[in-house]
C-alpha cells in the first residue's frame, strides 16, 4: 500500500510541476495579450512598442521627428489585478518633470478611466485582430474633446 501511495504522490506532483507554470504564466487577459509588438501609427508620427515582461505588459510610446529620428516620449504599464487591468502612463509635463497617470479599467475591456489627474481622462484600445489594425480612442474632459489614433502592427 505504501509503495502504491509513494507511485501516486510522485505522478502528481510531476504533473503539478508541468501544468502549474502555465498557469501562473501571465495574468493578461483575452485581447490584451495581443497588444504584444509594436504598432505604428497610421499617420506616421509615431509608434507604441509593448513587450511581456513576467506577469504585465510594458510598453513605450514613440515620436517620429522631421529628420527620421525616433524619441521615447512616455513609457506604458498594463497589469490585470484583482479581476480588472491597471494602465499607468508615465511622461514628463510642461516643465519637464517626471509626471505618471494611472487608469483603472471597469474589468476585462481595455476600456480605462484615470485615478489621478486634473482633468478626466478615458482611454479605450479597440483591437482587430484579423486586420492587425487597433483604435485608440483618447477622451480629455469633455466627451466633444475625443481623439482617435490608429495604429498596425508590424509584422
Amino acid at each position: 500500500m505504501k509503495n502504491l501511495d509513494k507511485n501516486y504522490m510522485v505522478k502528481i506532483i510531476s504533473l503539478c510541476l508541468l501544468v502549474l507554470p502555465f498557469f501562473g504564466f501571465s495574468q493578461i487577459k483575452g485581447k490584451a495579450k495581443h497588444l504584444v509588438g509594436k504598432w505604428n501609427y497610421k499617420e506616421g508620427s509615431g509608434f507604441e512598442v509593448w513587450n511581456r515582461n513576467g506577469d504585465k505588459l510594458d510598453g513605450a510610446g514613440y515620436r517620429i521627428l522631421k529628420f527620421g529620428d525616433s524619441v521615447r516620449v512616455e513609457n506604458l504599464s498594463l497589469a490585470f489585478v484583482n479581476g480588472r487591468y491597471t494602465y499607468t502612463y508615465y511622461t514628463l509635463d510642461e516643465k519637464k518633470q517626471p509626471k505618471e497617470i494611472n487608469f483603472i479599467s471597469n474589468g476585462r475591456k481595455l476600456q480605462f478611466v484615470s485615478t489621478n489627474s486634473e482633468t478626466p481622462i478615458q482611454m479605450h484600445y479597440r483591437l482587430n485582430l484579423r486586420k492587425n489594425k487597433m483604435k485608440l480612442y483618447v477622451t480629455v474632459g469633455e466627451i466633444n474633446n475625443r481623439g482617435v489614433l490608429t495604429l498596425f502592427k508590424e509584422k
